[in-house]
């Protein structure tokens, strides 16, 4: 999942912080979801979809 968020991210020219705004959260939070320190919940990953 990670490097598919991370591929994804990139294809659409977002930084962390971009991407992190558009879904509700943190910048931290999302890196930390990007890089598989953290699941994201369901509604979460709805978001992040």
């Amino acid at each position: 999942m990670r490097m598919e968020m991370r591929r994804l991210r990139r294809k659409r020219g977002l930084t962390k912080d971009a991407r992190a705004l558009t879904v509700g959260l943190h910048r931290a939070a999302y890196t930390r979801i990007e890089q598989g320190h953290r699941t994201p919940n369901v509604l979460m990953g709805i978001r992040l979809a």
